[in-house]
């Protein structure tokens, strides 16, 4: 894939969940997807990498609230190109409707990944599945 076709691709997904396991499969899922688009040749933008922030930041005494990565993550949402919308959550919804305010081109949509599938590389739409760089 030449250089004109590679896309900063934003990763939108499920990140908080009722219990850790989930919450970890959620950031595995948005990971598997990030690694597929780059696979792709294209360069992803996983916001759920925020989580070993948040962690270390817990562990130093630092309370980051979910307003704050918001913050963190909208600059990184105007500067790509695409999203990649892999569910429904507060977040990812609230990332899309941004998306779609500002340019409603270059959306790659795909809901499937949200399904917590232990294999999540067959809900990645096929695009992202077939080629490897």
């Amino acid at each position: 894939m030449g250089a004109a076709n590679q896309l900063l691709v934003y990763v939108a997904g499920p990140y908080s969940a009722s219990t850790a396991e989930r919450r970890e499969r959620n950031v595995e899922a948005a990971v598997d997807a990030g690694v597929a688009l780059f696979q792709r040749g294209h360069f992803p933008y996983i916001p759920h990498l925020t989580h070993f922030v948040d962690l270390r930041a817990k562990q130093t005494g630092i309370t980051l609230e979910w307003e704050d990565y918001i913050s963190w993550d909208l600059p990184w949402l105007e500067r790509c190109d695409a999203l990649l919308y892999l569910g429904s959550s507060k977040g990812a919804d609230l990332e899309l409707r941004f998306c779609q305010g500002t340019r409603e081109e270059d959306l790659l949509l795909d809901r499937g990944c949200a399904g917590g599938s232990s294999d999540q590389r067959n809900h990645l739409p096929s695009w992202m599945r077939s080629a490897s760089r």
